[in-house]
């Protein structure tokens, strides 16, 4: 089997909705940002 490699970045803002708006997702996503920004995980780009 071949091996699958990613890396998971935090993002300065929400990406665009792809999903219906108010999705069961909306509390991660914002969760994983807020806790980005608390801790100062920004990629430079």
């Amino acid at each position: 089997m071949s091996e699958v490699k990613f890396d998971l970045k935090p993002v300065d803002e929400k990406p665009s909705r792809r999903y219906r708006k108010g999705s069961k997702y909306d509390p991660i996503i914002d969760a994983f940002i807020a806790r980005a920004k608390s801790r100062h995980l920004w990629v430079a780009q």
